[in-house]
């Protein structure tokens, strides 16, 4: 539809809906799109490299390295007295989770923030093959929820309090997730 392709990408990382980002750009509106709480957006991706002169080779700058937790993807929209997860797959997995929506539907500020939802007990991360054992229920027996707890280690901060932080650098992110009253079992 002869509409930029960069605003044509953040319309359709904004909506997780090819459809719908189409339809926009045919009526001309793509630049009028928005985060939403409630509506899960496009993750992104890392990339995976093969060596440390790869990485070097694809940033001319300083950049931020931090560890990779093995669990999945999730995204967590919290407004006060509601939240949701979403997965990879912009699925509400909130059901998988009960304890992590609980907890951040009792937060103060409404907010989306990217994490990797792992099984965590006793102050540690536990193996990914523990956590496969929520993954896929819709609703996990209480048994199930008290031997494989999990947790949410967030990890970047796209929208607080109705403003899109994705374009602000990544350290005014983290020095605002850094802020955030987070409730202990997020």
């Amino acid at each position: 539809f002869d509409r930029p392709v960069d605003a044509v990408r953040r319309a359709n990382m904004s909506l997780g809906d090819i459809g719908e980002t189409a339809v926009l750009a045919k009526r001309g509106s793509v630049a009028d799109t928005a985060l939403r709480l409630f509506r899960p957006l496009k993750f992104m991706l890392a990339t995976p490299a093969e060596t440390e002169d790869e990485i070097f080779a694809n940033f001319s700058g300083p950049f931020y390295v931090e560890d990779k937790y093995d669990g999945i993807r999730g995204q967590l929209h919290v407004e006060p007295g509601r939240a949701a997860i979403y997965s990879r797959t912009l699925d509400d997995v909130s059901g998988q989770f009960p304890e992590i929506v609980r907890s951040a539907a009792r937060m103060s500020v409404s907010l989306i923030a990217d994490g990797e939802v792992v099984a965590f007990k006793g102050g540690q991360v536990l193996p990914f093959s523990q956590l496969q054992q929520r993954l896929g229920r819709k609703k996990p027996p209480e048994k199930l929820l008290a031997e494989v707890p999990v947790s949410l280690m967030i990890f970047d901060l796209l929208s607080l309090d109705g403003r899109t932080l994705i374009d602000e650098p990544l350290m005014e992110r983290k020095k605002l997730l850094q802020e955030i009253q987070w409730l202990e079992t997020i």
